[in-house]
């Protein structure tokens, strides 16, 4: 399930140094990120944690400077110590991917925990993620089930995919296919190619749905055109042969 990686800036802050920050904002929107830099790094040395953050965006990203993971773990995690959950969410994706750190899923896991505690709605379905496929803790179907709802109901389609997949298997929650079908519904409509591909599965193999072979075929058509292979797999073997 897809991953989430925030790169923005942080614009709204409250406090002393905020005339720094619009400054520095201001210089990004200019392009110049060099300037951007040094009115950010002075506002973290202040003791702003917005600022921090800026910071080790500019290094995450190498704009205007070499990109440097080391320095921008840094200042997410000042930025996180100070209470800007993005920073923690930046950490959290940082372990869980080995992004120039060693991969560790128990912290990575920590660090979603506390983004999501501070309403980063990517976090919450990463953490999601974790508990489902357990990464960094016992597998926990009632702790994912319960983010993948929070998550979808913000628009995150890839948890209402999860939804019906887990709606779809006895194992992970009670097994009703009709609220699966609708899950996997509201994610394809929202560009979740996964959920289109599993949607399209269940018209193609009667589970749960009133066989449909053109619904499948679209479905799986859209899937595949999406990027998902099984789609384009599926659209070779079994419907190459019919008219």
């Amino acid at each position: 399930m897809k991953k989430f990686i925030l790169v923005v800036f942080l614009l709204v802050v409250v406090n002393l140094q905020a005339d720094i920050l619009d400054d520095g904002i201001v210089e990004v929107q200019k392009g110049n990120y060099k300037q951007a830099l040094k009115l950010f790094q002075k506002a973290c040395k202040n003791g702003n944690a917005a600022g921090c953050f800026n910071v080790g965006v500019i290094y995450d990203n190498g704009k205007g400077v070499k990109q440097n993971i080391n320095k921008a773990k840094k200042f997410y995690t000042k930025a996180c110590d100070g209470g800007v959950a993005e920073g923690c969410f930046n950490l959290g994706t940082m372990y869980d991917n080995g992004d120039g750190v060693e991969q560790d899923f128990k912290i990575a896991k920590d660090f979603y925990a506390k983004a999501c505690d501070g309403n980063i709605t990517g976090a919450c379905y990463n953490l999601g993620n974790m508990y489902y496929n357990g990464d960094g803790t016992k597998k926990d179907y009632t702790k994912a089930k319960k983010l993948y709802i929070k998550t979808c109901d913000r628009g995150i389609f890839g948890a209402c995919n999860g939804l019906g997949i887990m709606y779809s298997d006895k194992n992970a929650t009670k097994q009703d296919l009709k609220i699966a079908k609708g899950f996997f519904e509201k994610a394809c409509k929202g560009g979740e190619m996964k959920a289109c591909y599993n949607l399209g599965n269940m018209y193609y193999k009667r589970n749960g749905v009133k066989a449909n072979k053109k619904k499948a075929k679209e479905l799986l058509t859209k899937a595949c055109k999406g990027g998902i292979s099984l789609g384009c797999v599926m659209m070779i073997f079994d419907f190459s042969k019919q008219k």
